[in-house]
């Protein structure tokens, strides 16, 4: 291997610090990682690396103090990567010091790689800040439980009623799905441009309105799989980062564009499985205040906890 740079990564969280260390790694750089604040101004001190990937939100210090306190002694590079994205976070550690800001979090399939240690079982992915309702959980659920047989790899995929997921506000981009008569994906078309009219679906196309159809199944980002799904998961990502130019850090590699992918190459089996919830999430501004509404609704007829973490 290549001689190159040594990089210390400071992250708190586990799963991204793994995914981080070995995307580097296996790009040709040298790597050590910490978990926090403390341990990572004694690794500096010690290891004089030639350049610093910092969280922020560390167990027992800011990220903030940590770059104040190494630009007291090396100008070494600091690259704050955080889920802070406001532009004061972003203009206070620049002022302070760091030499670039990029922002948590990453494609969906950098996210599932980042959890891979932890994949022993079927499991579930979702985006953690979208309702999908109780259908589909269930749905999901009797899919992974029933044996599958040997060949392609086997997936599910929830199938939203197009227009249980626009939004009032403005457009949406949905990925619309083709299905054989099994009930078998075939194809995901991105669409730009859905949006709500009085009460009916359209989508643009070449500059031009037409009428979409609202029965139409679209993906909003739920999968389910298998522990042999991770593995080709990560072939995939070394494949996508060979192609990537520019700094591996900003590329996002999104689960829906690989299952595509291996769609294309007859390597997958994807089952839709059709929901008739209604998704919620916050496109807009004004989408929050309808969705604050939905779930005190729901709340009050027994349909969602009042309090999903216990009584603390």
């Amino acid at each position: 291997m290549k001689h190159c740079d040594k990089i210390m990564i400071v992250e708190d969280d586990a799963g991204i610090r793994h995914y981080l260390q070995s995307t580097l790694s296996n790009a040709g750089y040298d790597t050590v990682a910490v978990g926090d604040g403390r341990s990572a101004l004694a690794l500096a001190a010690s290891h004089c690396p030639d350049c610093v990937l910092l969280d922020l939100g560390l167990p027992d210090m800011d990220g903030i103090g940590i770059i104040q306190s190494i630009r007291k002694w090396s100008s070494v590079p600091i690259i704050v990567i955080s889920a802070r994205m406001t532009e004061d976070d972003k203009a206070g550690a620049l002022d302070l010091g760091a030499d670039d800001y990029l922002t948590k979090p990453f494609g969906t399939g950098q996210a599932v790689l980042a959890a891979k240690e932890y994949i022993k079982t079927p499991f579930v992915v979702l985006n953690a800040d979208d309702y999908y309702g109780k259908e589909v959980f269930r749905k999901m659920q009797e899919y992974l439980t029933i044996p599958k047989g040997p060949g392609k790899l086997h997936m599910a995929m929830a199938g939203f009623v197009l227009k249980n997921t626009v939004s009032p506000n403005g457009t949406v981009t949905r990925a619309i799905c083709r299905t054989d008569r099994n009930g078998m994906l075939t194809d995901l078309e991105e669409t730009k441009g859905i949006y709500l009219e009085n009460g009916r679906v359209y989508r643009e196309m070449y500059g031009a309105e037409r009428r979409a159809t609202p029965e139409s199944l679209v993906s909003m980002n739920m999968w389910a799989a298998y522990p042999e799904f991770v593995a080709e998961l990560e072939r995939g990502f070394a494949d996508f980062l060979e192609k990537q130019d520019g700094d591996p850090l900003t590329k996002e590699f999104l689960l829906p564009v690989f299952v595509e992918k291996l769609l294309k190459e007859e390597r997958v089996q994807v089952q839709v499985l059709p929901t008739a919830e209604r998704w919620i999430g916050i496109t807009y501004q004004e989408d929050l205040l309808p969705a604050r509404e939905e779930f005190f609704r729901m709340t009050e007829k027994g349909l969602y906890p009042a309090r999903l973490w216990g009584e603390g």
